[in-house]
């Protein structure tokens, strides 16, 4: 498991410097602070304005610092424990990169339609059922990749500070027909899988089904979004929840959910949603 701090803000807002729009909230001004950034912004009422003609920033810009230097000492930044999977997939990878939005690094965006790491999760589902009774598979959550998940490592080449140039360029300088990824995924998520297409997602608690289903391209038809009309209703299946079945056999618990309402349930490894 790794431990890593998360970047408050924005830091592709961040990334970008000041712009060169001027606010002006209730009829007032928004100054930034810390080059433009947006870690702390001090309000100027007009009012304030014209009862001192003369305003002075560096005093302003002074305390402001030392008010947010203060509230880090009280409050500091929350660590996003990860736990650490290891899976080796043949190249090209086919999935989609993007930089973190809260830490730095690169994480799982998406994956390519027909890509080797799907066809990896996929031959993972498999294995899962691939035996007459579930318990005797070895298939495990933690052989996917999932979108969320963050790369530490790419061949022991360590990459989990690395922006997404400098990834690029390591999977692109790999000369073998695979690779292995040291990822890192959220303390207590739940892999969710939709369909049969080897798409994964790292959820928590929680999160509703279509939310997720949106993040990993999946479309799904709603009317009344409200859980009654039944239009988007699907079977999931728990593969670490089992029912016995005759002559001693188990299989796979099956419920169904409406991706409109459902919501990630608590203290399971994965769900696979299965194709209406």
């Amino acid at each position: 498991m790794v431990c890593t701090t998360a970047r408050r803000g924005r830091p592709d807002k961040a990334r970008q410097g000041p712009t060169n729009t001027t606010h002006l909230p209730l009829g007032g001004m928004l100054m930034l602070l810390c080059n433009g950034r947006t870690c702390g912004a001090s309000f100027i009422s007009q009012s304030r304005l014209r009862a001192s003609r003369i305003v002075e920033p560096t005093s302003i810009l002074s305390a402001d610092h030392e008010n947010l230097r203060l509230s880090r000492a009280a409050h500091p930044e929350p660590s996003v424990c990860r736990e650490v999977h290891t899976v080796r997939i043949d190249l090209p990878l086919g999935i989609v990169i993007q930089d973190g939005d809260d830490e730095s690094g690169v994480s799982v965006a998406g994956f390519s339609p027909g890509g080797n790491a799907s066809i990896h999760n996929k031959n993972v589902f498999n294995k899962l059922k691939s035996t007459s009774d579930v318990r005797d598979s070895d298939a495990t959550s933690a052989e996917c990749v999932c979108i969320r998940d963050k790369l530490l490592s790419i061949n022991g080449k360590p990459c989990h500070e690395s922006n997404f140039d400098e990834v690029a360029s390591l999977l692109s300088a790999e000369q073998s027909n695979s690779v292995t990824l040291r990822l890192g995924r959220v303390q207590g998520s739940t892999v969710v899988n939709f369909y049969d297409d080897g798409v994964c997602i790292a959820a928590q608690p929680g999160e509703h089904y279509g939310f997720l289903a949106s993040n990993c391209g999946v479309h799904i038809d709603y009317q009344c979004r409200t859980g009654h009309c039944g239009t988007c209703l699907r079977y999931l299946d728990f593969p670490d929840k089992l029912y016995d079945m005759k002559e001693g056999e188990t299989n796979i618990y099956q419920r169904s959910i409406l991706n409109c309402v459902g919501k990630v349930p608590r203290s399971y490894a994965w769900l696979h949603v299965l194709k209406p």
